[in-house]
């Protein structure tokens, strides 16, 4: 299941890598869920690089367990409303579908985000 996901999000990235650019505002996409291992309720979030979004504004509830930029972001998560100050988190393709148990940072301080998009 996790390979059929994984695939389909590198076909998407694929796809639409040479769409993502509108002069200099590029656009990056990045896959969220509200449970861990890609289930629960699933958004595609397309973002301005480099602005800072709200994580309740991306995702419904503000609640997430899996996140998945796609092959050519990377994204840092902040524990503040503003992108200030160092990013605790730090998301790369394929993602992280643990909610954060695995680096021992869970998700559930993750106030805004703020993604870059590689050429």
């Amino acid at each position: 299941m996790q390979a059929k996901f994984l695939s389909a999000i590198i076909l998407v990235a694929v796809s639409l890598a040479s769409a993502a650019s509108a002069g200099n505002n590029v656009i990056t996409e990045v896959y969220f869920c509200t449970g861990p291992n890609w289930i629960g309720t699933c958004t595609d979030s397309w973002l301005n690089a480099g602005y800072c979004y709200d994580i309740g504004d991306l995702v419904p509830g503000g609640v997430f367990a899996s996140i998945g930029p796609n092959n050519q972001t990377t994204c840092s998560g902040y524990s503040d409303y503003l992108c200030n100050g160092n990013a605790t988190w730090t998301f790369n393709f394929p993602g992280d579908s643990d909610g954060g148990a695995a680096s021992g940072v869970p998700f559930g301080d993750l106030k805004t985000i703020t993604c870059y998009h590689k050429e």
